[in-house]
């Protein structure tokens, strides 16, 4: 690694693995409850165990997004991430969207809308870490000693993506 900002990815990356191995748990009872071998049915009905492991897949991706993005953009733009504390309060803030997001689907708490249905004020703060996201990205481009393809075409993808989501 050329710069100390870039491990600011293990951390987004470590947790995107933690998730994806509760992302397979929850498969994994699924598969077992649609076996027959529902022994876990009182405590975890189908229903919640299917929204939880589709909504980590959204989490995982999003996280090992983020953490690719913080290691490539130091490199393209051949300085330190602009503000990489505010990528770590970034990272915390998501795990904790996420924690919630689980416990409210366990207490059947849900919008029921495919992919997103963590509870609308949950939302809000998906979107404010996104363009946290994209402001520390952003800033560490503008400032940075070189543009490049690659980075240009990341943050413009970056931008389209939440966009899209908003």
């Amino acid at each position: 690694m050329k710069f100390k900002t870039q491990k600011i990815a293990y951390w987004f990356f470590a947790s995107a693995l933690l998730l994806f191995v509760l992302q397979i748990v929850y498969g994994f009872i699924m598969s077992f409850a649609h076996m027959g071998y529902d022994n876990l049915h009182e405590w975890i009905p189908f229903n919640t165990a299917r929204a939880v492991h589709t909504n980590l897949l959204v989490v995982w991706l999003l996280l090992g997004f983020m953490g690719s993005a913080y290691f490539i953009i130091p490199e393209e733009a051949d300085r330190e991430i602009a503000w990489p504390k505010l990528a770590y309060v970034q990272l915390i803030t998501f795990l904790i969207v996420g924690v919630i997001a689980v416990i409210c689907y366990h207490l059947n708490i849900w919008e029921g809308r495919k992919f997103l249905e963590i509870p609308r004020p949950l939302d809000y703060l998906v979107v404010v870490n996104v363009l946290l996201f994209l402001a520390n990205i952003g800033w560490t481009i503008w400032k940075g000693k070189q543009y490049t393809t690659t980075s240009i075409v990341l943050f413009m993808g970056l931008f389209c993506a939440a966009l899209l989501y908003l």
